[in-house]
C-alpha cells in the first residue's frame, strides 16, 4: 500500500465521521459487497476483501467524490 494511503486508512482509524446524506447527494447505484448470515457468523469470516462496482448515476455535474456512504441491515427471519 502506498505510504499516502497508509496515512489516510491510519486517520480513518481512529474514529467514524456520521453525516446525514440527502438522497440528491448520492451519486451512485447501491451495492451489496458483502451478506453474512448472522445465525452462523464467525470472525473469521468478518476478516474479508471484495471486489465491487460503483455505478455513477448519468448527467454528473461534478467529477468529485467527497465520501463514500457505507450502511448495514439487520433482518430478522422467521428461523
Amino acid at each position: 500500500m502506498a505510504p499516502i494511503a497508509e496515512e489516510c486508512l491510519a486517520g480513518a482509524m481512529t474514529g467514524a465521521i456520521v453525516r446525514d446524506v440527502s438522497a440528491k447527494d448520492v451519486i451512485s447505484a447501491t451495492c451489496a459487497v458483502k451478506e453474512f448470515d448472522l445465525l452462523t457468523a464467525t470472525p473469521a469470516d468478518l476478516d474479508f476483501t471484495a471486489d465491487f462496482r460503483l455505478d455513477l448515476r448519468c448527467c454528473i455535474d461534478s467529477d468529485e467524490c467527497s465520501s463514500v456512504v457505507l450502511w448495514f441491515d439487520t433482518p430478522f427471519s422467521g428461523r
